[in-house]
């Protein structure tokens, strides 16, 4: 938004960024529109980009209500017999699809005489302007027109509101709040421009696009003041043949597929750290809770055996829905050029959702390209390195997570003693790291049955170190402890009987799931990317347990107990449930280890480690002899 009396437009080079449509439009069309457009009627893609009330309000402070208090002095006589002053702008929508704005009213007048006052007045209350948004004789330009207004008195004895109240409204009040505007042609001058670049091949698709690009009357709804982005794109031909089976998957195309749901992670990631910096706890939290939901998710695709064509686009529909909220509550502790930049990501992923479900026919696809233009309208500078899949532990995404900037070295670190008599996890890890060639000590590594026991307390031993070591962090209560001890024990039970390698062909090997989690704690490698040193999850029993543990502690603490599962259920047992069900599927799976449709081989899994935990609770270590058949 800007005032009509800023020449320079600052506001309305911020708004600028709302360039969601030219955006999308032009990286997500291809051209590949059919030769015969005139056989089909074209299809209306209807986008709303939906304008937040807090944004507009921020838009009148800045403009107009710039005085402390947002307060602004409207009228006022060197005599100081007649003042009116407005303040603290608030908009909302009407019942009948206007704007509604309601603000703080203060006046007093009279007539000048000399140094004197003559019948002096005083008036407090509020007022209560209402608008309707549209665009003007420059169809890009959205101003805003009062058509009606009311004054409310704070009090009975101000109830009477004198004739020169009403005419200083008319002459002083509307015009300022008329003055602010929102000039949207750098949305509809870059989606041109980019159609013409991405339709290229196809001139009569772009043609019709470009010609029917346009803004439509804004509404004003509950959620914001929604304006509609509409253009026509070409129409599916009739009886046009099905689509051939596809054929075998080839070596490249593999490798594209890889490159696809890389970058929608890389997307992601990113979105998640520039976001949740400087948020408050809660809001940090839920951003967070997307990002692994969403990682869960692509955990989930990476691991069937048919992958789908395009993980991206699954990905895209199931994670959006949940980011998108948590962006417009991000946008409202900034000032109104970031609450723009937020809402043009948002109105950007919105766009592409629309694309998919109305132009698949034109091959639509959110690649590589896509997901960095919808970066660039929040971070209009961010480059390809930032938006690059890494698999190296990323200090900045730890700190997200209330985690040091790296997995410390030693379980014990605090605990020198206790350290210095565990100093067997040297031993326990180079046997296993060595070359492939088979050495008359590597099985001892690999749970046997003649040193059954003898592993078991070396494991259990360990688990002792990591478990004190947390013990000695403070962030567990202490009424949560013999929950906790359990809970890890009985977790990597589940997850690998207490083992770190197999043996494979002769030699000695990481356990790895096809979902990609490895190792004794079978942390998952795509979930928990950026968080673990990838390399030392697999090599490393020792920094397997300890990153283990790091989830299992924030599932319990950020999840099972911030969320009361042992209040739900009334048996603190409950949280060591939640947490695997959270651990074992994402967060969004705390809960189903006790609702009655979860699906049954889920519901089996939750079964089997309640017994696993119940089990470590009456044996100990030994209760894990029975993954081997003892």
């Amino acid at each position: 938004m800007h005032d009509r009396s800023d020449p320079r437009g600052d506001a309305a080079r911020r708004l600028g960024l709302l360039r969601v449509s030219a955006v999308l439009l032009a990286t997500t069309l291809l051209a590949g529109a059919s030769a015969t457009l005139g056989a089909s009627p074209p299809l209306p893609l209807s986008v709303p980009v939906t304008l937040d009330y807090a944004l507009i309000e921020r838009a009148l402070t800045e403009h107009v209500f710039v005085e402390p208090g947002q307060r602004a002095r409207v009228l006022g006589t060197p005599d100081g017999c007649n003042e009116l002053v407005a303040a603290r702008p608030r908009v909302a929508a009407a019942e009948d699809g206007r704007l509604r704005v309601l603000l703080d009213l203060e006046a007093r007048g009279g007539t000048p005489l000399g140094t004197r006052c003559l019948l002096p007045f005083s008036w407090r209350g509020q007022l209560e302007v209402f608008e309707s948004a549209r665009f003007g004789e420059v169809p890009t330009r959205l101003e805003f027109h009062v058509t009606d207004s009311r004054l409310a008195a704070a009090t009975d004895a101000a109830a009477t509101v004198p004739t020169v109240l009403w005419n200083w409204v008319k002459q002083f009040v509307h015009p300022r709040i008329e003055a602010v505007g929102i000039d949207l042609a750098p949305l509809i001058d870059d989606a041109r421009r980019l159609l013409d670049g991405a339709l290229a091949a196809a001139p009569e698709a772009r043609a019709m696009a470009r010609e029917s690009l346009a803004l439509h009357t804004p509404v004003a709804r509950p959620a914001g003041l929604e304006i509609t982005l509409g253009a026509d794109l070409p129409g599916e031909v009739p009886g046009a043949a099905p689509a051939a089976a596809a054929p075998p998957v080839t070596p490249a195309e593999l490798r594209a597929w890889d490159r696809r749901w890389q970058a929608w992670d890389a997307f992601f990631t990113w979105t998640i750290k520039t976001l949740a910096p400087g948020t408050d706890d809660a809001l940090r939290h839920a951003l967070l809770e997307v990002l692994e939901q969403a990682r869960y998710a692509l955990r989930d695709a990476l691991a069937v055996d048919s992958p789908a064509p395009d993980p991206v686009r699954d990905l895209f529909l199931e994670s959006w829905p949940r980011l998108a909220p948590l962006v417009g509550r991000a946008a409202r502790d900034g000032d109104t050029g970031m609450a723009l930049r937020y809402l043009a990501f948002v109105s950007a992923g919105d766009l592409l959702g629309s694309l998919d479900r109305l132009g698949r026919h034109l091959g639509v696809r959110i690649d590589r390209n896509g997901l960095r233009e919808i970066a660039r309208t929040l971070v209009s500078d961010v480059d390809d390195g930032e938006l690059t899949y890494d698999t190296a532990p990323d200090p900045e995404l730890r700190a997200l997570y209330g985690l040091p900037p790296i997995l410390p070295d030693s379980a014990a670190g605090a605990l020198p003693a206790r350290a210095a008599r565990r100093s067997w996890t040297a031993w326990l890890i180079a046997p296993a790291h060595a070359a492939a060639a088979p050495a008359p000590d590597l099985d001892a590594w690999l749970p046997r049955a003649g040193a059954l026991d003898d592993y078991l307390a070396r494991m259990d031993s360990l688990f002792d170190e990591v478990i004190a070591a947390e013990e000695q962090r403070g962030k567990i209560a202490a009424r949560f402890l013999p929950v906790y001890r359990r809970l890890v024990r009985a977790t990597a039970w589940q997850e690998s009987c207490w083992r770190q390698y197999v043996e494979q062909a002769g030699t000695v090997e990481p356990i790895r799931s096809q979902a990609g989690s490895v190792g004794l704690m079978q942390v998952n490698k795509h979930v928990w990317r950026g968080i673990y040193d990838l390399e030392r999850l697999e090599r490393e029993v020792a920094y397997n347990a300890r990153a283990g543990n790091e989830i299992l502690v924030h599932y319990l603490l950020d999840y099972a107990i911030r969320k009361g599962e042992h209040e739900v259920t009334g048996d603190i047992d409950a949280l060591a449930r939640a947490t695997y069900a959270a651990y074992n599927g994402g967060p969004g799976h705390l809960k189903r280890y006790r609702q009655p449709d979860t699906r049954g081989h889920l519901r089996a899994i939750d079964q089997a480690f309640w017994r696993k935990y119940q089990a470590i609770g009456d044996q100990g270590a030994q209760a894990v002899r029975a993954c081997y058949g003892d």
